[in-house]
């Protein structure tokens, strides 16, 4: 994932120096980063402390600013308590590599600076400080259709598997699959990946199904 991801947040945080040293007159100083990470998520952090630490610098010219990673672990924690506000207070962005609290959004507004996830987020968002380093569900299942429409002489039926925490993605692909009458696309059991039984039980219906083209959304 971090293949896609990294150029991403590298260009995000192009676009992030320039506003943020004409709008608040950074220039000179340290630019802190929010990080707000979860047990789940620190592998995703030691990544993104060593881009910050190694590919940043090697990109960028910082003669006159320096980024510096503000890290905070969300377990247990109330992300609009006065605690999390005041520990993020001198950020000028953050990204959340939890992905699962909803009040980040919130967090963002409360502080007034940009948020970046790393999970895709509707294009029509109310959240006006949010940007993500993925396209939308929306535009992601568009570029599976075009796929499908370019080997069409293959994907005539085809199986929808997907990673239990994108049962949202996966149903917006079926929905937009089932418009399609060329296709004759099938949901199979979502799968969890921290549930063996079920995830055997999943696979082993898409094995009954004798689908061979076979659309994995993760």
């Amino acid at each position: 994932m971090w293949t896609i991801v990294k150029p991403r947040i590298l260009h995000a945080f192009l676009f992030l120096l320039e506003l943020t040293s004409r709008v608040r007159g950074t220039w000179g100083i340290r630019l802190r980063i929010g990080a707000l990470y979860n047990k789940d998520t620190e592998s995703l952090y030691s990544v993104l402390d060593d881009v910050f630490k190694h590919g940043l610098p090697r990109m960028l010219t910082m003669n006159d600013y320096r980024l510096v990673l503000t890290p905070l672990n969300v377990d247990r924690k109330d992300l609009l308590s006065r605690e999390v506000a005041s520990s993020l207070s001198s950020v000028v962005s953050i990204i959340d590599l939890a992905c699962k609290d909803e009040k980040a959004f919130a967090l963002s507004s409360l502080l007034r600076v940009p948020l970046i996830k790393v999970d895709a987020i509707e294009d029509e968002t109310p959240h006006k400080y949010a940007m993500s380093v993925r396209p939308s569900y929306r535009v992601v299942s568009k570029a599976l259709f075009d796929v499908m429409d370019f080997y069409s002489s293959s994907f005539k039926k085809v199986a929808v598997v997907y990673d239990a925490r994108k049962s949202r993605q996966a149903s917006i692909f079926y929905a937009e699959a089932r418009k399609w009458p060329k296709f004759n696309a099938e949901m199979m059991p979502e799968l969890p990946l921290d549930n063996e039984y079920k995830m055997r039980e999943a696979l082993t219906a898409l094995l009954k199904s004798h689908i061979k083209q076979v659309i994995p959304l993760q």
